[in-house]
């Protein structure tokens, strides 16, 4: 967790941890001016965590679990940054700067009048050596939800670094509308840079409440911020937020924390920030759209400082360093693409401290050329020895840290040495870390691991330092090969969620070409979905130079994963390609595999078949004779029925056996899924072709094959024709409506039967199954599933031929208000409220519905005559006209029920009386 210096505008002195345990009262320390700004460095510095602001020997050897909540608060209204902050300090502790001491080494900052009024002294701090470094803080004490009299900026840093998790938790959720209460220059330079610290947090759930709020955090900086592409505060040694009245911001802001979440191994942190990640160009599409007239859309127009010019430059960032930087961890950083390192909150590049360009040697030596500055790398295993630090001067190289400080560095001229240490007392490891400023020309490839490291010192061992080595090595292996595989996902999650521009299509064939040669065989297999992505949009030419080569050797990899990966990639593929090529790959590519070794690779082709056909609906020919054989199971010609010799790459020749689909259990479920699809691509002139195997399919009891079926009955018909669909579907339909021992399967049926209702056409069959559907409720095989009467009725003012059926839609909504299921009633009067506004249309069928809601009034059950009482007050509320009329039939009728016995109708009547006041007066 990151220090908090709280600093004085009167001139403070740093004191040495002799010097502080050498005070004999604390109360001489207390500060006599209150502080005017907050310095907030790193989030986390090998781990160590500042309690409070008391010194005590050595306080890191245990550090805690979660970062504590200091005991100094933050001020309530936090100040500009002045005219030159001090560097941070590398203290034990919290170092408070005193206006008594010695001789400051800093230039302190100038002195401003305080905007509030001077806050509570803060408690004594005991100073006993034996007190433990992290004392248990009363739950009293501490800070909870009770956050009244602080301000929306105190709000947020309290939480942010309160060693609750469910208080990170919290913040990270409820960020965004916190945000709208500070101002976009508080934001930047206060709110920032804690988002850092919430994407590396030791807890899951925070890291995964921030990436669910990525997208409203991200928008509201983006649009109330200015984005630069250069460094703020990279011409002098001081930032400058604000160009007038508006606030600047870098563009590279958000890298760091992107590519933190994105390649966390938990996929509810690194799924929902891929999701952010294509929400926000997919924003900046459609603003670009709106833009160009192209689309309209008023929510657009809530960009505000995101212009077109902003919008290019961020959609550059994501694409380049994130979508792209990502996969190129394990890869030495181009010094012709990036020319200044900036850190990961402030964005501000780091000044060199002078004296120290004697020392560049060891930087180099330190220097890993498999890093990437935008994304941070495992930290050193905590089961690595590390040897202490011997003592150090303020001329010894600086270590390193997260780039993630708030507080720039300080000029040049005042650079000196940040920490003194007892000629009799050796420093502790901690305490010999100073920050790493580089020159604002010099060249990231000299940043070293940006999670912070200590100097090597001399190993105890060949042994122990070669082992370290093996496992920083594998560490770093394992996040780059992380982070290939999560540039594969949102590259084929950005190419399909818009166009791309050719030199980004060129730069995403580039990164998936070499993906597609990687080691690690999961980077490969998620290669093969980038390529589909890709295929779809990508000129001809490099689907045929670059991605069928790609494809031919993913889907003969020697993994079984990469290959059963290459089969959803081979439709996108083939629709790119000329006939005759098209017909060859598809042949080479599904009936290989087919027979292939691995059952999951061979239930894949089944699972594509469908579409490698329909690839070929515009061929004269149509799909190749094997494949449609392939999909309806027949047995293969006497050639095809041999031993297939084949040789997986890495393996020996071998001769396997005839491992076909014929008999594979998946079979029944995957054909029945792709059947409209090659029933599509056949036409319904070939229907004969298919007709008998989805005959057989039918017959099938297996409740997914069964449920698949009659949710496809409604397509499979329109593409088939009418008498096909009369002849071989309609018993089907009835199948699943009386199936009982799935009741989805009834619910399948019942939600394509608009669209099967229409593909019937006019005649006996569209009479039968109104028929049908009225002798189903009332014989009850369909009334013992309530959901599927509720379905049906919603689905009854939507079935084409509907009114050409009066006695029977008449009949179907009669039993619907009499129903004993209050939803059933509820659906019924709705449907009674949609057609009656067409009151022409259904006429007849509301001529005899009048008289049965009428009759309701005087049931004998309640529920009916509240039945009457809620279809009424629907008919009143409705806004197209009232077709309420108050007759004298009516009039008794309410009459009656005013004075019912049951308190429910008569408070039904008194909201009916409202309503029709409220009607006829407005």
């Amino acid at each position: 967790m990151s220090h908090v210096d709280i600093q004085h505008s009167c001139s403070s002195a740093q004191l040495t941890p002799s010097e502080h345990s050498s005070r004999s009262s604390p109360s001489s320390a207390r500060p006599t001016v209150p502080p005017n700004h907050i310095n907030l460095t790193a989030p986390q510095v090998l781990g160590a965590f500042v309690s409070s602001p008391s010194v005590r020997d050595n306080p890191f050897e245990s550090p805690p679990s979660s970062p504590p909540l200091p005991f100094y608060t933050a001020p309530s209204t936090p100040l500009t940054s002045p005219q030159a902050e001090d560097p941070p300090l590398n203290s034990t502790a919290l170092s408070l700067q005193q206006s008594s001491g010695a001789t400051s080494r800093f230039t302190s900052p100038p002195h401003t009048n305080p905007l509030l009024p001077p806050l509570t002294p803060p408690v004594e701090l005991a100073t006993d050596p034996l007190v433990e470094a992290y004392p248990v803080i009363d739950t009293a004490a501490d800070f909870t939800l009770d956050d009244e009299g602080l301000s929306t900026l105190e709000k947020i840093y309290l939480f942010s670094r309160s060693r609750s998790a469910h208080h990170r938790v919290f913040i990270s959720h409820a960020l965004p509308s916190f945000l709208a209460h500070v101002t976009p220059l508080e934001a930047v330079e206060y709110v920032l840079p804690l988002l850092p610290s919430l994407a590396m947090d030791e807890d899951e759930a925070v890291k995964e409440a921030l990436a669910s709020e990525l997208v409203g955090i991200l928008w509201w900086f983006l649009t109330r911020c200015r984005l630069v592409e250069e460094s703020i505060g990279s011409t002098d040694c001081q930032p400058n937020y604000t160009d007038g009245d508006v606030t600047l911001m870098s563009v590279q802001a958000f890298t760091p924390i992107l590519g933190t979440l994105l390649l966390s191994p938990n996929g509810m942190v690194s799924g929902p920030t891929r999701c952010a990640v294509v929400d926000l160009l997919g924003r900046m599409k459609k603003a670009d759209a709106v833009d160009e007239g192209v689309e309209k859309d008023d929510s657009a127009n809530d960009c505000g400082l995101f212009g077109r010019s902003q919008r290019k430059l961020f959609a550059d960032e994501v694409l380049q360093q994130i979508v792209i930087g990502i996969g190129k961890l394990d890869l030495p950083v181009e010094e012709e693409v990036v020319d200044v390192w900036y850190d990961a909150s402030a964005r501000t590049p780091a000044m060199e401290i002078p004296g120290q360009t004697s020392t560049s040697a060891t930087v180099d030596q330190l220097y890993d050329p498999a890093v990437n500055p935008y994304f941070p790398v495992p930290p050193p295993s905590p089961s690595s020895p590390v040897s202490p630090l011997p003592p150090c001067s303020s001329m010894d190289i600086p270590v390193p840290i997260p780039s993630v400080a708030v507080v720039p560095p300080s000029p040049p001229p005042c650079a000196t040495p940040l920490i003194e240490f007892s000629p009799t007392e050796p420093p502790s490891p901690i305490t010999s870390i100073s920050f790493h400023y580089e020159g604002a020309g010099s060249s990231p490839t000299r940043m070293a691991n940006p999670y912070g490291s200590v100097l090597p010192a001399a190993p105890h061992s060949t042994d122990v330092e070669e082992r370290r080595e093996a496992e920083d090595e594998s560490d770093a292996n394992e996040q780059a090969a992380v982070g290939r595989l999560s540039s594969m996902s949102l590259i084929a999650a950005v190419t399909a969620g818009g166009s791309l521009g050719p030199e980004i299509q060129r730069a995403f064939v580039r990164e998936v070409e070499r993906a597609g040669k990687d080691p690690v065989y999961w980077v490969r297999r998620e290669a093969s979905f980038a390529l589909g992505a890709l295929a779809k949009v990508v000129p001809e030419e490099l689907v045929v130079l670059t991605l069928l080569p790609l494809f031919e050797s993913l889907r003969s990899d020697s993994v079984w994963n990469v290959r059963h990966s290459s089969l959803f990639a081979l439709p996108a593929v083939l629709s790119r390609l000329s006939p005759s090529l098209r017909r060859a790959v598809a042949l080479s590519t599904i009936i290989p595999l087919s027979r292939d070794e691995s059952p999951a690779v061979r239930s894949g082709v089944l699972e594509a078949l469908g579409e490698v056909l329909y690839t070929f609906h515009t061929d004269k020919d149509g799909p190749p004779s094997e494949l449609l054989r392939l999909f309806l199971g027949r047995e293969q010609s006497h050639k095809e029925q041999h031993p297939v010799t084949c040789r997986m790459p890495g393996a020996m020749w071998s001769v396997l056996p005839n491992l076909d689909l014929i008999d594979d259990p998946a079979r029944p479920l995957a054909c029945a899924f792709n059947y409209p699809a090659v029933a599509l691509t056949l036409g319904p002139a070939r229907w004969g072709e298919l007709r008998e195997y989805y005959l057989t399919l039918a017959q099938c009891r297996m409740p997914k094959v069964r449920r698949t079926l009659a949710a496809s009955l409604g397509e499979l018909a329109r593409v088939i024709g009418a008498e096909n669909a009369t002849r071989d579907l309609l018993q089907v339909w009835w199948d699943a409506m009386q199936y009982e021992d799935d009741g989805d399967v009834r619910l399948k049926a019942i939600e394509a039967l608009p669209q099967f209702v229409d593909s019937l056409g006019e005649g006996k069959a569209r009479d039968d199954v109104f028929s049908g559907l009225v002798k189903a409720w009332e014989e009850g095989w369909l009334s013992r599933n309530w959901r599927a009467r509720e379905s049906l009725l919603q689905m009854l003012a939507d079935l084409v031929g509907s009114p050409s059926h009066p006695d029977c839609v008449h009949r179907l909504l009669k039993n619907g208000l009499e129903d004993d299921f209050g939803t059933v009633r509820d659906a019924a009067i709705r449907v009674v409220s949609r057609i009656w506004a067409d009151y022409d249309t259904w006429a007849v069928v509301l001529d005899g519905l009048r008289r049965d809601i009428t009759a309701l009034a005087y049931a004998h059950s309640y529920r009916k005559r509240m039945t009457y009482i809620a279809c009424q007050q629907s008919l009143v509320l409705m806004k197209e006209k009232n077709p309420f009329s108050m007759n004298d039939t009516n009039w008794e009728a309410v009459r009656q029920l005013a004075r019912d016995r049951v308190v429910g109708v008569r408070i039904g009547v008194a909201r009916l009386a409202k309503s029709l006041y409220g009607k006829h007066l407005f």
